[in-house]
């Protein structure tokens, strides 16, 4: 057996990056939205899913809303003199890096989606599916060890701190309201936003089992990734 020798990547490199998000032409976050929901529920159809196929049309539908986040269109907007329309995807040249490391949209997105939806059904089911969509976010969310936070001390996770607004979006029939991003639920038990965090993914894990969870998010990071692959191939132009 040959040995293998140890990674010389830098720790935590892959939650400071954004590649997918740099792409051949720019693409509009509310049309981006709408084809990953649309990818959804093709794959869902086509795989037969009826069970869970509302939830991972949910989670295609809301999965990058955090993408309106000011850090992330800072940083898709970089090599533009002046911003536009809210971005999925950019065309500025180099890596995509943002202001404030280890940021994650998708968090900002599940936080976005639960403070909205709390309490719904699935809520839970779809707030995992749309945080998990990078494999960054899963059972856990804490800082990450060299992540540095606001200096008031308020509580930080993945580059979201507390208090940070995501701006109104419309989308595929849909409202995101003006939503200030919390986190009380990164502390243990019981706390102002109801159960941890943890709580909540360890009740998905005994309800649906590890693989029924592998399979929903399978679902909805191909959704993702196909209708990424289609705008790239549309000769349309989406920067507004």
């Amino acid at each position: 057996v040959p040995v293998l020798t140890e990674g010389r990547g830098v720790p935590g490199e892959s939650y400071s990056q954004d590649w997918r998000s740099r792409q051949n032409r720019p693409v509009r976050l509310r049309d981006h939205l709408g084809h990953a929901a649309a990818e959804a529920e093709a794959l869902c159809s086509a795989l037969k899913e009826t069970r869970y196929a509302p939830a991972v049309l949910r989670a295609g539908r809301w999965h990058d809303v955090g993408k309106a986040h000011p850090v992330f269109q800072k940083s898709i907007y970089r090599c533009y003199p002046v911003a536009g329309d809210y971005l999925a995807k950019s065309d500025c040249p180099g890596p995509m890096r943002h202001e404030r490391r280890y940021f994650r949209h998708e968090l900002a997105s599940a936080l976005a989606w639960l403070a909205q939806h709390d309490g719904d059904a699935d809520a839970d089911l779809i707030t995992y599916l749309i945080a998990a969509h990078h494999g960054k976010v899963r059972m856990s969310l804490r800082a990450m060890p060299a992540e540095i936070g606001p200096k008031d001390g308020r509580r930080f996770a993945r580059g979201i701190w507390e208090g940070d607004r995501l701006p109104q979006l419309d989308f595929e029939g849909e409202r995101s309201v003006e939503t200030e991003l919390r986190l009380a639920l990164m502390e243990m038990g019981e706390g102002e936003q109801g159960p941890s965090w943890t709580t909540r993914m360890f009740g998905l894990l005994e309800a649906h089992g590890p693989f029924r969870l592998a399979w929903l998010e399978g679902l909805v990071r191909l959704a993702d990734w196909r209708a990424s692959a289609a705008e790239q191939k549309s000769k349309e132009n989406h920067h507004g």
